[in-house]
C-alpha cells in the first residue's frame, strides 16, 4: 500500500467553506493512497489512515501514534458523504459506547459529531468579526455587531448579544407628593448601575450629583442657603427645596427595562423636582 506523507493545508485565514474543501481534498488524497481494510506498512507517528475493514457506511479515519497505535479519529459514511462520529472531543454522556475504538488512554471520552455537511452549525455567511458559541447543543454564529457596541449576555443568560450598553434620559419627581417606591422604564435594558443629576426647581438653586448601583447610594449635593458641599451615602438623589423641605431617593431595584426608587418626603415641598440620568449595562 502506498502511503501519504504530507499534506499542506494553505490560505490563511481560511472561511469555513476553503476548509471543508480543503478537508475533502485531504479525504481524496487519502482515497487514493493509504485507504484499505489493511493498515498500511511501517507506520510512523502522526500518518493517516482510511481504514475500510467496516464497510461503506463505516469507513473510520485513524492516526498513528507510537504509544497508542491506530487511533480513531472519525467514522463517515462514504454512500452520504456524512461525518457520523468524532473521538476526542470530551462528553461524559455514553462513554461506553466509544470504549471500543478508542484506546485506552481515552476510553473516558465520548465520540461527538458534526454533520459534514454543517447540519450542526448555524453558520450563515461568514464576516469578519462575527464570532460562535454553543447554542442547544450546537456551534451558532453571532453575526458581529455595530461600530463601539459591546458583548452582553442577553437577560435570559442563555446568548450573547451586542449592545451600547448606556441610556441617556430624564423624568420628573412632583416634590409634594408622599413616599413611595416609583418604577421607571424605558431604559432598554437591565442596569448595573445609574448616574443622577438632579435640581428640584428654579427657587432653592440646589443640585445633586448622585451614583447607584442598588446596594451603594452615593451624592454631593449643595442648596442656596449652605456655605459647602455635602457628602451622602444615604441616598443617590437629593431635592431640597428649603431647610426641612425635600425629596431623597434610592434605587430599590434594578429592573429588566429600567429602575424602581423609593421616594423619601420631608416637610412641604412644593416644586417639581427634575433628574437626568446616565443608566449604565
Amino acid at each position: 500500500m502506498s502511503q501519504v506523507t504530507d499534506y499542506d493545508i494553505s490560505g490563511s485565514p481560511l472561511t469555513m467553506a476553503s476548509f471543508v474543501s480543503e478537508l475533502e481534498d485531504i479525504f481524496d488524497a487519502l482515497g487514493d493512497s493509504n485507504r484499505g481494510a489493511t493498515a498500511p506498512d511501517n507506520p510512523f507517528e502522526g500518518m493517516l489512515w482510511l481504514d475500510t475493514s467496516g464497510g461503506a457506511t463505516a469507513e473510520i479515519l485513524k492516526r498513528y501514534t507510537a504509544t497508542g497505535g491506530w487511533v480513531s479519529i472519525l467514522t463517515f459514511n462514504i454512500t452520504t458523504g456524512t461525518i457520523t462520529q468524532i473521538h476526542g472531543i470530551l462528553d461524559e454522556d455514553n462513554m461506553a459506547s466509544d470504549s471500543a475504538v478508542l484506546p485506552p488512554s481515552q476510553q473516558s471520552a465520548k465520540a461527538y459529531f458534526m454533520a459534514k455537511t454543517g447540519a450542526n452549525l448555524a453558520i450563515g455567511s461568514d464576516a469578519d468579526g462575527d464570532i460562535y458559541y454553543r447554542a442547544a447543543g450546537a456551534l451558532a454564529r453571532l453575526a458581529k455587531g455595530a461600530a463601539n457596541y459591546k458583548l452582553f449576555m442577553n437577560a435570559g443568560a442563555t446568548a450573547p448579544e451586542w449592545a451600547s450598553g448606556v441610556k441617556i434620559g430624564t423624568f420628573t419627581r412632583d416634590m409634594s407628593l408622599s413616599s413611595g417606591d416609583v418604577a421607571y422604564s424605558g431604559v432598554g435594558f437591565k442596569p448595573s448601575a445609574v448616574i443622577f443629576i438632579s435640581a428640584p426647581g428654579v427657587v432653592a438653586h440646589s443640585i445633586s450629583v448622585g451614583f447607584d448601583d442598588g446596594t451603594g447610594h452615593y451624592a454631593v449635593f449643595g442648596w442656596g442657603a449652605a456655605t459647602s458641599l455635602s457628602i451622602t451615602a444615604s441616598s443617590s438623589i437629593s431635592l431640597i427645596e428649603a431647610a426641612g423641605d425635600q425629596q431623597t431617593a434610592i434605587i430599590k431595584t434594578l429592573d429588566a427595562d429600567g429602575f424602581t426608587l423609593t421616594w423619601t418626603k420631608a416637610g412641604s415641598p412644593t416644586q417639581t423636582g427634575t433628574m437626568a440620568y446616565l443608566a449604565i449595562r
